[in-house]
C-alpha cells in the first residue's frame, strides 16, 4: 500500500497487492486489484496471468480462460513465457474437467522448456504431471513424475526456488507412496525433506507438517 501511495501511476503496486490478497486466499480482492494494474498498463502480463488464476479461484471458468486469451494474444509483450501460459492454461483446465485439454497443453508446455533449455519450467510441468497424476489415484506415475524433480543436484549455491522445487517433488511422491501403503517410504521422504530445508524455509516447514499429518492418517494416529 505503501507503494501504491507513493507511486499511485504505476501498475506494479497494484499487481503486487493482488498477488498478496491471492496468496492469502482473498481471489475477489485480488481480481480488484489486478484490474486496476490493467487499467494503467494493459500489458502487464503477470496482472493479466494473476487475474486468470484469481478468477478460476471464485469458480469464474469462461472469465478465466478469457484472461488467459488475452494474455495469449499479447505475445511477447506480455513478458510472460508461453510455458508458464501453458500450466496456467492446464491447471485450469483440469479444474474445469477437461483433461484432454490439460494433458495438450502441459504436452506442450514441455516442449517449449526443452527447446530453451529450462529446466526450471520443466521441473515444474513434472509437478503438475504429479500432482494429477495424485489425483487421479496414478500413484506409480505421481512417483515416477516427481522424482524426476527430486533427483536435481542440490547445492550449497543453489537458489530457493530449485530447492523447493525438489522438496515440494518429494512431497508429491510421499502422498503417492502413502496411498499405495509404502509409509516406509514416505518416512524416507520426510527425512530428505528435513535435510533440505537448512534454513526452515517457512514454506517447506509447512510441507513438513503437511507431510507429518498424512503419514499419521495412515496409520490412524488421529491424535
Amino acid at each position: 500500500r505503501a507503494y501504491i501511495r507513493v507511486s499511485p501511476d504505476e501498475a506494479n503496486g497494484y499487481d503486487s497487492l493482488a498477488e498478496l490478497f491471492l496468496l492469502t486466499g482473498r481471489p475477489a480482492l485480488a481480481v480488484e486489484y489486478y484490474d486496476k494494474a490493467l487499467q494503467l498498463n494493459p500489458q502487464f502480463g503477470w496482472s493479466h496471468y494473476g487475474r486468470a488464476y484469481a478468477l478460476a479461484a471464485l469458480g469464474q471458468y469462461d472469465d478465466a480462460f478469457a484472461s488467459l486469451r488475452t494474455l495469449q494474444n499479447l505475445g511477447s509483450r506480455s513478458a510472460v513465457p508461453d510455458a508458464a501460459i501453458h500450466v496456467l492454461d492446464a491447471l485450469l483446465c483440469s479444474r474445469a474437467g477437461l483433461d484432454a485439454r490439460a494433458a495438450n497443453h502441459l504436452a506442450a508446455a514441455r516442449r517449449l522448456a526443452r527447446q530453451l533449455g529450462d529446466a526450471a519450467a520443466e521441473a515444474d510441468v513434472d509437478l503438475v504431471e504429479a500432482t494429477f497424476a495424485v489425483e487421479r489415484g496414478q500413484h506409480a506415475r505421481a512417483v515416477e513424475y516427481a522424482n524426476r524433480t527430486a533427483a536435481a543436484e542440490i547445492r550449497p549455491s543453489s537458489d530457493i526456488m530449485t530447492v523447493r522445487r525438489v522438496a515440494l517433488a518429494h512431497l508429491i511422491a510421499a502422498l503417492a507412496e502413502i496411498r499405495q501403503g509404502r509409509t516406509d517410504h514416505a518416512r524416507r521422504r520426510m527425512a530428505t525433506l528435513r535435510t533440505l530445508n537448512a534454513g526452515s524455509d517457512p514454506i517447506q516447514v509447512s510441507w513438513q507438517h503437511a507431510l507429518t499429518g498424512e503419514i499419521a492418517l495412515a496409520e490412524r494416529r488421529f491424535d
